[in-house]
């Protein structure tokens, strides 16, 4: 990681998390979002990377769902904090996701549901499309009777 500037890493610390992630090396993925929630400067930026940390932890899997959890909560506290708005839809669409992967359906349609709209209002399609899915991953009765079945190992 020579040549990197960690507080530059903080602005995109999320996209740069999800490659990782979409890549599979979820180590490189935790590394690189805590050393740039470390060096965060500026709550937007400081957004960014515990939301990265948050989405990174709820990968790697069931033992660090509490983690990931709490993360994300704060990710979200933050957000509405500094009315960030894009926070708000990113956070809620990441808890949503995390209510899926716990098996609880009725909160991650909540949550989608207020994170698509707050992405839709402020014309974030992508993330529109990202809680969109979680809805129709909830509304799926396979995907949700496969979720709780292994949730609850």
């Amino acid at each position: 990681m020579e040549g990197l500037n960690p507080s530059d890493l903080a602005i995109k610390s999320h996209l740069v998390s999800e490659a990782l992630i979409a890549i599979g090396d979820l180590r490189l993925a935790e590394r690189l979002a805590e050393l740039a929630y470390r060096y965060a400067g500026g709550r937007l930026r400081e957004l960014w990377s515990t939301l990265a940390i948050g989405e990174v932890k709820r990968h790697l899997g069931p033992t660090a769902r509490k983690e990931a959890e709490e993360w994300i909560r704060r990710a979200g506290a933050l957000a509405a904090e500094i009315g960030s708005r894009w926070g708000l839809a990113a956070t809620g669409v990441a808890a949503a996701q995390a209510s899926v992967d716990r098996g609880d359906l009725r909160a991650a349609a909540e949550l989608g549901e207020r994170a698509f709209d707050v992405a839709r209002e402020i014309g974030f399609v992508r993330l529109a499309r990202r809680a969109e899915r979680i809805l129709d991953e909830c509304r799926d009765d396979r995907i949700a009777l496969s979720r709780a079945a292994s949730s609850a190992d």
